[in-house]
């Protein structure tokens, strides 16, 4: 059975894949769970001062799996989505969000936000996974989804899961890119709404009060935080979402 057969047990063994060898050995990984040799030892790869023990799959094992190897790196040539291939010498993989399939390990910066959510909106071809950075501190792919269902997308944020249908982001960003527009993005933040950016949101569209009203509805949840995050700047909404009252 060859590692492009294999189904992926955790993101770290979809990145191996992707990166052209897999996970295999009969330990589980520290880390992710994947299936792991007596190759790489725990102990060279957590710190002492590591105190994400309650979020690791095998917090018993000494051994981690490549996939984790890769994951883990510091210094590291990253793919962006954007077609650059660029050598980055510190934080290489935690300072990127990441979109992995079998084929291919992605990054993205808050740069490239629309990507993020073309992807997020389009999902790939499953196995896939989609986890996204905001401080860019943390290693997060250990802590991520193998999706095996593009209907359904499982993401995660930082260390929070995201379940939504495609469908139902589709319909929130035109809200959260309004309300971006007529108050700004960091608005979008604050639950609840606050009054002054909704009174500015129906001030500058028709539908003003409905928009302001699927924003509470949805704002304060998962999708919400989501859709929020994947929001460009308001001078950017302002283009995209131009006002049509007067």
């Amino acid at each position: 059975m060859t590692a492009m057969s294999v189904q992926p047990t955790s993101v770290p063994h979809l990145l191996a894949i992707a990166n052209g060898c897999g996970c295999k050995g009969r330990h589980r990984c520290f880390y992710c769970g994947a299936p792991a040799a007596e190759k790489h030892s725990a102990g060279k790869y957590v710190k002492d001062s590591f105190t994400g023990r309650p979020g690791v799959v095998a917090p018993g094992s000494p051994w981690i799996c490549e996939g984790c190897v890769l994951a883990l790196r510091e210094d590291a040539e990253v793919s962006l989505i954007s077609g650059e291939v660029r050598r980055v010498p510190v934080a290489a993989m935690r300072a990127f969000s990441w979109i992995i399939t079998r084929g291919r390990a992605l990054a993205a910066s808050k740069a490239h936000r629309n990507e993020i959510a073309a992807v997020c909106l389009a999902p790939p071809k499953p196995p896939f996974a989609i986890v996204l950075s905001d401080a860019g501190k943390a290693h997060l792919l250990y802590r991520g989804v193998v999706n095996h269902d593009s209907g359904r997308v499982v993401i995660t944020l930082e260390s929070e899961r995201i379940g939504y249908h495609p469908g139902q982001l589709r319909d929130l960003l035109p809200i959260a890119g309004r309300i971006a527009a007529a108050a700004g993005k960091p608005t979008l933040d604050i639950v609840p709404l606050p009054v002054q950016a909704a009174v500015k949101t129906v001030a500058r569209y028709s539908t003003g009060e409905e928009i302001v009203a699927t924003w509470i509805r949805h704002g304060g949840a998962p999708l919400g935080r989501l859709a929020a995050w994947l929001t460009s700047k308001k001078e950017d909404c302002d283009r995209v979402y131009p006002a049509d009252l007067p």
